[in-house]
Formats: C-alpha cells, structure tokens, sequence
C-alpha cells in the first residue's frame, strides 16, 4: 500500500520532464533576464491520461490492499502490472528531456508490479497479522479438509 501511495505521490508531484532555457544576454549588451524552465508531472503534457489512469489503478490497489480483503482478491496480480504498463507507456511516449520523476515512478511501479503478482499468487513470504482469537489452523500430512 505504501509502494501504491508513493507512485501516486511521484505521478501528482515529482518533475517528469524538465526544460531549461538560460537566455544570457550580456554579449549583445542586454541585461540578464535569466533563463526559462519547464517542469511537467507524471499527469500533465503529452500522454496526460495514461499517467491518470496509472493514478487511478494505483489508488484502487492501494484501497483493496487496505480494506484488507486484497489478500483473497486475485485481481491483485493484475492491478499492480497494469500499473507498470500504464507507467511504461507514459515513458515511452515522450522520452525527451526526462526527469528524476520518470525513472523513479518506472523503479516504484516495477516493485508494485512484482510484489502483488507475489501475493496474488500467495507466493510472498508476509502476511496480515491474524485477529486475536483466532488459531491458525493445525494440519497434519494425513488430515483432508
């Protein structure tokens, strides 16, 4: 859930791509005016709605995982690579003039991609704490269910 809200954060906030223009005017006798840059979020420019689609898959993993049913919600697997293909996309639609924000939302969303295909599958090693009460059920190699 944490992985889910830093992509979200990395998408609303973090520069994507950056352009920067210094305009030195001294050689022709002007003052300096100083230069002109440019910043664009993960959900602004070109290709705008994948990077709110990646927002909107993310928030609702996020919010599976933490309603805590995610656990037993098979769909899981295939939020968190959905995520990771909107993110590619967004990328690869405009790779000019990237920024730290780009790199850092591919290495957020390749983790999120990896780690709920693992639970998904059940194959990852942590779990949710088990209510109070409750014992975890005893099975021996001859028991069936």
């Amino acid at each position: 859930m944490a992985l889910a809200g830093l992509l979200v954060a990395d998408l609303l906030l973090a520069p994507w791509h950056r352009f920067a223009l210094d305009l030195d005017l001294r050689s022709l006798g002007l003052s300096d005016i100083g230069g002109v840059e440019v910043t664009q979020t993960g959900v602004q420019g070109p290709h705008a709605a994948l990077g709110v689609a990646a927002v909107v898959v993310a928030v609702v993993l996020a919010a599976v995982v933490g309603s805590g049913r995610g656990w037993r919600d098979r769909g899981i697997a295939v939020r968190g690579p959905g995520v990771l293909g909107l993110v590619l996309a967004r990328v690869a639609g405009n790779t000019e003039y990237l920024a730290w924000g780009a790199v850092a939302a591919v290495v957020l969303a390749a983790v999120l991609a990896w780690a709920s295909m693992a639970v998904g599958r059940g194959t990852l090693a942590w779990r949710l704490p088990r209510p109070a009460g409750r014992a975890a059920p005893f099975r021996t190699s001859g028991s069936s269910r």
